[in-house]
């Protein structure tokens, strides 16, 4: 591995890091936290994450697949419709096993 490819990681435990980059490495504003779903959406669960996240009128982001939002781009649009960001955690989620 390139250490280069490392560096924006480890800027985030770095004491460096935190103090001279902080948006870079994920330091948000006090008070606040960074709330994410992985993979999906799900036709089970994604809408009841957004129901609950309604609830509390919280947002979040939700990193999605290429494959599942294909099978069901309608439910991708409504999370980015009620409000929430929505990232790319690549097309499929194989098992690293």
């Amino acid at each position: 591995m390139d250490v280069q490819h490392a560096a924006p990681a480890l800027g985030g435990v770095s004491p460096v890091g935190v103090r001279f980059t902080p948006a870079l490495v994920g330091v948000g504003r006090k008070g606040h936290v960074a709330l994410t779903f992985d993979d999906g959406p799900d036709p089970e669960s994604t809408p009841q994450f957004l129901d609950a996240l309604d609830g509390l009128g919280w947002r979040a982001t939700f990193f999605m697949l290429g494959d599942m939002t294909r099978r069901d781009p309608g439910l991708a649009r409504a999370v980015a419709e009620r409000g929430h960001e929505i990232a790319v955690h690549g097309d499929v989620h194989g098992n690293m096993l």
